[in-house]
């Protein structure tokens, strides 16, 4: 499975392995957004619908990379992502998201191979990282 994140100033990120950490799937509904009203001396409460949106997902990602350096430097690049529109690309599920937002990332440079398949001969390090994505608007497409 190939997976993809692509931000709006060029970064482009590749990794062995997404799972959805907590918040459902980027494919979930938007919620509803509500304001309650409320008038002083009258009793009860109503509540008006003001948008729809949708929920955070945190996913986890693997990403496997030739030495620990190179796994230091990618975390770097990793939190330069945050607060940038990306395009995400699940080539598995022939789906492609044009803005996702990325509201946070938290990367682990480990030493050593990841486990699993997908990750090349000389590769001696891996990252882990935490991203917090959030569909700015439901239009998932397919992949060319």
């Amino acid at each position: 499975m190939a997976i993809n994140i692509r931000t709006d100033d060029g970064r482009r990120f590749t990794f062995l392995t997404m799972r959805t950490v907590e918040g459902g799937f980027l494919l979930d509904e938007p919620a509803a957004v509500e304001e309650e009203l409320t008038t002083p001396g009258v009793d009860g409460k109503r509540w008006r619908i003001e948008s729809y949106q949708h929920r955070p997902v945190v996913v986890e990602t693997v990403a496997a990379v030739t030495d620990f350096f190179s796994a230091t430097e990618q975390c770097r690049q990793y939190l330069k992502a945050v607060g940038q529109l990306a395009k995400v690309t699940l080539s598995d599920l022939d789906l492609v998201f044009d803005s996702v937002h990325v509201l946070d990332v938290r990367p682990v440079p480990r030493p050593g191979k990841p486990v699993g398949g997908g990750a090349s001969s000389d590769s001696d390090a891996h990252v882990v990282a935490l991203w917090t994505l959030q569909l700015t608007s439901f239009a998932p497409s397919a992949v060319e």
